[in-house]
């Protein structure tokens, strides 16, 4: 390479640099607005709420007192995992709710790591969170059934997926993964790469949690053809028909 020619290709360069976001396709950081979360205006509207200052809720789905029949029955079936001795924490840590914008729920005694000792010691010192949250712009939260042997298709694949309900409903969310992602399922048969999912389980009644959610996801369809968007709504929501 000449030195000419090298001087010319750096002026060229200083001039009209090359962005390689937009090469690869990943955006324009430079230039993109930021994601303003602090004053209610994030790029992904579902995190916009009602209010910047907090997040509504609009159902709290009761817990099931058989929940902590079941926490018991663990904990004698497994005594390393001290949930027969603290069954009660960890039921009063359990919680199925339905926000303006994401479902979220907190079922700490049946998320134990039981290959993991660090777990094992939490939870003889203490109730660890385990909080699990889903957006309604998440395609996990496309569906909202309740789970039977193997139904839905390519999910749990369980013959018992929630006890047969003796210890609380359960409600399965699930969403279809991109066609490439069956393709792959068939061909390696492994159906876990059809679907995303998971199981809200302990509830009183499974139904009315369903029920929440279509509700609210509708209600943030109405919400979203105004214009431009209004506020997402935020009251709470009661089963229909109670």
């Amino acid at each position: 390479m000449s030195p000419e020619y090298y001087y010319l290709r750096i002026a060229s360069e200083q001039q009209h640099p090359i962005n390689m976001d937009k090469v690869l396709c990943l955006g324009d950081p430079i230039n993109a607005p930021p994601n303003q979360t602090a004053e209610n205006q994030c790029q992904r509207d579902m995190y916009n709420t009602h209010s910047a200052s907090d997040i509504g809720i609009v159902y709290r789905a009761p817990i099931d007192r058989r929940h902590k029949t079941r926490l018991q029955i663990c904990g004698l079936l497994l005594p390393c995992s001290w949930l027969f001795c603290k069954s009660q924490q960890y039921f009063e840590s359990t919680y199925a709710q339905v926000h303006e914008n994401r479902i979220e729920w907190n079922n700490p005694g049946l998320q134990i790591n039981w290959f993991d000792g660090n777990d094992y010691c939490c939870s003889a010192c203490s109730t660890p969170d385990k909080v699990k949250v889903f957006y309604m712009d998440n395609n996990i939260t496309s569906y909202q059934v309740r789970p039977t042997i193997c139904w839905p298709l390519f999910t749990h694949c369980s013959c018992c997926p929630t006890c047969c309900d003796l210890c609380g409903d359960g409600v399965l969310i699930y969403g279809n993964k991109p066609i490439p992602c069956w393709v792959l399922g068939f061909l390696t048969c492994n159906v876990t790469c059809c679907r995303t999912w998971d199981i809200v389980q302990g509830l009183v009644s499974g139904d009315d949690f369903i029920d929440i959610c279509v509700q609210q996801k509708e209600r943030l369809a109405e919400n979203s053809k105004s214009t431009p968007p209004g506020p997402k709504p935020k009251d709470m929501l009661v089963p229909r028909g109670k």
